[in-house]
C-alpha cells in the first residue's frame, strides 16, 4: 500500500507483458510477486455452466494462492 498526502491509501499495481496461456501467466506472476489479490475481468459472454465467467477467470479463481476479485 502507498500512502498519499491526506492519508489516502491505494494499492500498488504491477503490469508486465508475457507470452503464455493467460491463466498460467497470471498465476505465475502472482506467485512470483506474492500478490495479495488478483483482479480478473468478466466479459459477459458465457454459458450457464461457467456461471457468468470467461474461460480464464475460473482457472485463476480455483488455482490462485491469493484472493481473486472479479470485475464486471
Amino acid at each position: 500500500m502507498a500512502t498519499y498526502p491526506g492519508g489516502r491509501r491505494v494499492a500498488a499495481v504491477r503490469a508486465a507483458p508475457v507470452h503464455s496461456l493467460p491463466a498460467r501467466a497470471i498465476l505465475v506472476a502472482a506467485a512470483k510477486i506474492s500478490a495479495d489479490r488478483v483482479v480478473a475481468g468478466h466479459h459477459g459472454q458465457c454459458t450457464a455452466a461457467d456461471q457468468g465467467l470467461g474461460s480464464m477467470t475460473p482457472k485463476v479463481i480455483y488455482a490462485a494462492l491469493s484472493d481473486v476479485l472479479v470485475v464486471r
